[in-house]
């Protein structure tokens, strides 16, 4: 009652009250092992705290007052997990202590992939911090954090991928929302002859990262064997299938199936085969050659003079070449 009549009677109940508590600044620790999950109690120890007094972005120092935890605080707004070593403002009352304010993480963060996502561990991958807002650093002045792929959406995200994460405080982890990931489409020169798959240089790619990152080879595959006649040198493009880390060709150049050439002596049309040179693919690559030269097959006993124009086309099923045309003899 004698504190209640040395104040203003408008005031007065509140001062006695004010009076009562105390507000400190607190730091969450252990004495053991730390809340993993989301929880509203916390082992604290209490802190000085100083700041240089000018005003502009200054970095305040705490020193705590002991090696080990000093009280137990409940957090008024349990909805998630601090983090521990989290600077937090307690209030006292009826001899308990109540977390009323914390420093919070940024509740967004930019971020670069330090690696592939799933690379180390499933689901997630280690990224530096490039900007943060609304909060304080989550880096902590070390550069990188964890971020999680809950819902499998950035698993061709690679190293170097650039991306936003939110912060959920009660896993206490950065969630990407937004990333970039592997191309979906690439532009390629397939590397060696296909043969239901082979690998390819990427020549350009769109939607996403480069594919190849920086070694300029990835893997093509032919599923419905739609260009197995696909010879080394061919150029297509590929859509990347996530379930195989492979890209499927969905175009390709193929193998010529006509071509036009000069036989290279008199033919007789008892002759079986000839040779032709001067081979010039009518609709894709030119085949095979040896030394320059192509055998054909006279199915149709023809005669013909040396350097004759000669049209020919192949035979998937024999993977043989037979005329179909070809300039009469003088």
């Amino acid at each position: 009652m004698a504190l209640e009549a040395q104040v203003e009677p408008s005031i007065g109940r509140q001062a006695i009250v004010a009076a009562t508590r105390h507000v400190r600044l607190a730091r969450t620790t252990t004495s053991g092992t730390y809340p993993s999950t989301p929880c509203d109690t916390y082992e604290i120890v209490f802190l000085d705290g100083t700041f240089t007094e000018s005003a502009g972005d200054q970095t305040p120092t705490y020193t705590e007052r002991s090696a080990s935890p000093q009280a137990i605080a409940y957090d008024i707004r349990s909805d998630g997990l601090i983090p521990e070593d989290t600077e937090v403002l307690v209030l006292e009352q009826n001899g308990k202590w109540w977390i009323v304010a914390r420093a919070t993480l940024a509740q967004i963060v930019r971020v670069t992939l330090d690696e592939d996502m799933g690379a180390s561990t499933a689901g997630q991958a280690t990224a530096t911090v490039v900007d943060y807002f609304l909060g304080k650093d989550p880096a902590d002045g070390s550069g990188d954090i964890i971020v999680h792929d809950r819902m499998s959406l950035f698993a061709r995200s690679l190293s170097g991928a650039k991306g936003i994460a939110v912060y959920d405080d009660r896993s206490d982890e950065y969630l990407l929302i937004d990333c970039q990931t592997k191309a979906r489409f690439v532009e390629f020169t397939l590397d060696a002859d296909l043969s239901g798959a082979t690998q390819a240089t990427v020549n350009d790619y769109w939607d996403g990262q480069d594919p190849a990152d920086g070694s300029g080879d990835v893997d093509v595959i032919d599923n419905q064997g739609l260009f197995d006649n696909a010879l080394s040198g061919a150029k297509g493009l590929a859509v990347y299938d996530p379930s195989a880390d492979k890209y499927v060709i969905a175009a390709c150049e193929t193998m010529a199936t006509r071509c036009t050439g000069q036989l290279t002596a008199d033919m007789d049309s008892t002759d079986a085969t000839a040779t032709i040179d001067n081979v010039t693919p009518l609709d894709g690559q030119t085949p095979p050659l040896t030394g320059g030269t192509l055998t054909v097959y006279n199915d149709h006993d023809w005669a013909a003079d040396d350097n004759a124009l000669v049209r020919v086309e192949y035979k998937a099923s024999t993977d043989t070449w037979h005329i179909y045309q070809v300039s009469c003899p003088a």
